[in-house]
């Protein structure tokens, strides 16, 4: 914006925001006892982690101008505590969330539901990339995968 007075030219720049994420996690709802079958791998060893599709319920985003959220069910061990984390790439156009368990794992399954919501975001396509990671793990495992427009 220019502004020219009787004292000179004043220039005013205004900087567009930066994108920000924010995100709640629900407690644990409808705490069981039982735990997934136990698997064997293509090299024969055993696991016990549930494959990605057994994970998540309930997928939904929403988008508006300059937002979007995303919600869906997870189903996780009773003792997790997670913190999520946002990586956004600007020339790529992905958006990479990691909701990570800080906390404990223990032989009981819960369903949480996860919100999170990214807010700012330049007008584009952008390709949203959910992982999760389990404690002192680093290897991330696929959850989900949307694309999702944003206009101003």
């Amino acid at each position: 914006m220019l502004f020219c007075g009787a004292f000179g030219l004043t220039v005013f720049s205004q900087t567009p925001p930066s994108p920000h994420f924010d995100y709640t996690i629900s407690g644990c709802e409808g705490y069981q006892t039982h735990l997934p079958e136990v698997v064997r791998t293509p090299d024969n060893t055993r696991s016990s982690r549930p494959m990605a599709s057994n994970l998540i319920q309930n997928l939904e985003i929403h988008s508006d101008s300059q937002a979007f959220s995303f919600s869906h069910g997870l189903t996780y061990v009773c003792c997790a505590d997670f913190e999520l984390s946002s990586d956004i790439d600007q020339e790529e156009k992905v958006i990479t969330v990691v909701e990570r368990n800080v906390g404990e794992y223990c032989r009981c399954i819960c369903n949480y539901t996860v919100t999170g919501e990214f807010a700012d975001l330049p007008t584009g396509n952008y390709e949203l990339r959910v992982y999760l990671q389990e404690k002192n793990v680093e290897q991330l495992q696929f959850l989900f995968n949307q694309n999702i427009t944003v206009n101003n």
